[in-house]
Protein backbone atom coordinates (compact mmCIF):
# COMPACT_ATOMS: atom_id res chain seq x y z
CA UNK A 1 0.00 0.00 0.00
CA UNK A 2 0.89 3.68 -0.75
CA UNK A 3 -0.03 6.80 -1.33
CA UNK A 4 -1.24 7.93 -4.64
CA UNK A 5 -1.21 11.15 -6.32
CA UNK A 6 -2.90 12.66 -8.98
CA UNK A 7 -3.57 15.96 -9.88
CA UNK A 8 -6.10 19.26 -10.55
CA UNK A 9 -6.69 19.67 -14.41
CA UNK A 10 -6.85 23.17 -15.96
CA UNK A 11 -10.70 23.11 -15.40
CA UNK A 12 -10.68 23.04 -11.45
CA UNK A 13 -11.33 18.60 -11.43
CA UNK A 14 -9.63 15.86 -9.72
CA UNK A 15 -7.60 13.21 -12.20
CA UNK A 16 -5.43 10.54 -11.85
CA UNK A 17 -3.49 8.77 -14.09
CA UNK A 18 -4.06 5.33 -14.57
CA UNK A 19 -2.78 2.12 -16.79
CA UNK A 20 -6.50 -0.42 -17.91
CA UNK A 21 -6.06 -3.49 -19.24
CA UNK A 22 -8.40 -6.16 -20.29
CA UNK A 23 -7.36 -10.00 -20.20
CA UNK A 24 -4.01 -9.58 -22.00
CA UNK A 25 -1.93 -7.46 -19.69
CA UNK A 26 0.34 -6.21 -22.40
CA UNK A 27 -2.66 -4.59 -24.69
CA UNK A 28 -3.25 -1.03 -22.17
CA UNK A 29 -3.82 2.45 -22.42
CA UNK A 30 -2.85 4.85 -19.86
CA UNK A 31 -5.40 7.84 -19.21
CA UNK A 32 -5.98 10.63 -16.96
CA UNK A 33 -9.75 9.43 -15.41
CA UNK A 34 -11.57 11.75 -14.09
CA UNK A 35 -12.22 10.89 -10.48
CA UNK A 36 -15.98 11.08 -10.10
CA UNK A 37 -17.87 10.66 -6.53
CA UNK A 38 -21.21 11.02 -7.94
CA UNK A 39 -20.44 7.71 -9.27
CA UNK A 40 -20.40 4.25 -7.52
CA UNK A 41 -18.51 2.26 -9.85
CA UNK A 42 -15.33 1.33 -10.23
CA UNK A 43 -14.31 2.44 -14.05
CA UNK A 44 -16.18 3.84 -16.88
CA UNK A 45 -14.64 3.91 -20.21
CA UNK A 46 -15.94 4.28 -23.69
CA UNK A 47 -16.65 1.15 -25.63
CA UNK A 48 -14.61 1.28 -28.35
CA UNK A 49 -11.61 1.88 -25.87
CA UNK A 50 -12.75 -1.12 -23.77
CA UNK A 51 -13.38 -3.27 -26.91
CA UNK A 52 -9.96 -2.17 -28.35
CA UNK A 53 -8.53 -3.92 -25.12
CA UNK A 54 -10.14 -7.20 -25.68
CA UNK A 55 -12.94 -6.39 -23.25
CA UNK A 56 -15.60 -8.34 -23.59
CA UNK A 57 -19.44 -7.49 -22.37
CA UNK A 58 -20.06 -10.01 -19.63
CA UNK A 59 -23.34 -8.46 -19.05
CA UNK A 60 -25.25 -5.55 -18.83
CA UNK A 61 -26.33 -2.98 -15.91
CA UNK A 62 -28.73 0.20 -15.30
CA UNK A 63 -27.47 3.19 -14.30
CA UNK A 64 -29.27 6.20 -13.00
CA UNK A 65 -27.65 9.36 -14.40
CA UNK A 66 -27.70 12.92 -12.72
CA UNK A 67 -30.98 14.15 -14.70
CA UNK A 68 -33.01 11.03 -13.34
CA UNK A 69 -32.87 9.13 -16.69
CA UNK A 70 -31.71 5.49 -16.39
CA UNK A 71 -29.35 3.88 -19.43
CA UNK A 72 -28.11 0.10 -19.90
CA UNK A 73 -24.69 -0.49 -20.45
CA UNK A 74 -22.46 -3.06 -20.91
CA UNK A 75 -20.29 -4.52 -18.34
CA UNK A 76 -16.50 -6.23 -18.45
CA UNK A 77 -13.39 -7.06 -16.16
CA UNK A 78 -10.91 -4.50 -16.79
CA UNK A 79 -7.59 -4.18 -14.23
CA UNK A 80 -6.39 -0.61 -13.49
CA UNK A 81 -2.87 0.18 -12.10
CA UNK A 82 -2.31 3.92 -10.67
CA UNK A 83 0.53 5.65 -12.47
CA UNK A 84 2.51 8.69 -11.22
CA UNK A 85 0.81 11.68 -12.87
CA UNK A 86 0.94 12.80 -16.02
CA UNK A 87 0.79 16.33 -15.02
CA UNK A 88 3.04 17.01 -11.95
CA UNK A 89 1.50 18.66 -9.02
CA UNK A 90 2.21 22.86 -9.01
CA UNK A 91 1.86 22.74 -5.39
CA UNK A 92 4.34 23.96 -2.86
CA UNK A 93 2.86 20.78 -0.40
CA UNK A 94 6.61 18.76 0.25
CA UNK A 95 3.74 16.03 0.64
CA UNK A 96 2.69 16.39 -2.86
CA UNK A 97 5.85 14.46 -4.11
CA UNK A 98 5.74 11.51 -2.26
CA UNK A 99 7.49 8.63 -3.74
CA UNK A 100 5.38 6.56 -5.47
CA UNK A 101 4.24 2.39 -5.81
CA UNK A 102 1.98 1.75 -8.42
CA UNK A 103 -0.86 -0.16 -7.48
CA UNK A 104 -3.09 -2.84 -9.60
CA UNK A 105 -6.80 -3.80 -8.66
CA UNK A 106 -9.22 -5.27 -11.06
CA UNK A 107 -12.93 -4.94 -11.56
CA UNK A 108 -16.27 -4.01 -13.32
CA UNK A 109 -16.10 -1.80 -16.23
CA UNK A 110 -19.26 -0.06 -17.59
CA UNK A 111 -18.69 0.70 -21.14
CA UNK A 112 -19.83 3.82 -21.97
CA UNK A 113 -19.44 7.94 -21.98
CA UNK A 114 -16.67 10.12 -23.76
CA UNK A 115 -13.41 9.40 -21.38
CA UNK A 116 -11.99 7.08 -18.60
CA UNK A 117 -13.34 7.89 -15.01
CA UNK A 118 -12.85 5.88 -11.93
CA UNK A 119 -15.64 5.87 -9.55
CA UNK A 120 -15.70 5.17 -5.72
CA UNK A 121 -15.64 1.15 -5.98
CA UNK A 122 -11.98 1.45 -7.17
CA UNK A 123 -11.21 3.73 -3.80
CA UNK A 124 -13.01 1.27 -1.87
CA UNK A 125 -11.32 -1.83 -3.36
CA UNK A 126 -7.80 -0.34 -2.83
CA UNK A 127 -8.53 1.22 0.59
CA UNK A 128 -7.80 4.31 0.49
CA UNK A 129 -9.33 8.06 1.26
CA UNK A 130 -9.77 10.82 -1.54
CA UNK A 131 -8.04 14.10 0.07
CA UNK A 132 -8.57 17.00 -2.97
CA UNK A 133 -6.94 20.56 -2.44
CA UNK A 134 -3.97 21.64 -4.66
CA UNK A 135 -3.32 18.25 -5.40
CA UNK A 136 -5.11 15.28 -5.29
CA UNK A 137 -3.81 12.24 -3.38
CA UNK A 138 -5.27 8.61 -2.25
CA UNK A 139 -4.01 7.91 0.93
CA UNK A 140 -4.17 4.58 3.00
CA UNK A 141 -7.06 3.92 5.32
CA UNK A 142 -4.74 2.23 7.35
CA UNK A 143 -1.91 5.19 7.61
CA UNK A 144 -4.76 7.70 8.17
CA UNK A 145 -6.50 5.57 11.15
CA UNK A 146 -2.83 4.97 12.97
CA UNK A 147 -1.52 8.35 12.79
CA UNK A 148 -5.16 9.51 13.86
CA UNK A 149 -5.00 7.69 16.70
CA UNK A 150 -1.28 8.85 17.58
CA UNK A 151 -2.52 11.97 18.18
CA UNK A 152 -5.89 11.55 19.39
CA UNK A 153 -5.95 12.97 22.87
CA UNK A 154 -6.79 9.77 24.89
CA UNK A 155 -9.63 10.77 27.75
CA UNK A 156 -9.55 9.98 31.45
CA UNK A 157 -12.40 9.38 33.24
Amino acid sequence: MSTQTGYIDSDGHPRLTIRISGPDPANFIEEDALIDTGFTGFLMLPQAKAFGLGIAPAGTGDYALADDSVVTNFLGIATVTVQPPSVLPTSTDPGAHIAFQPETISGVVVMCGNGALVGMELLRLLDKYLLVGPTVMLLDVMAVNVAASAVTPRRSD
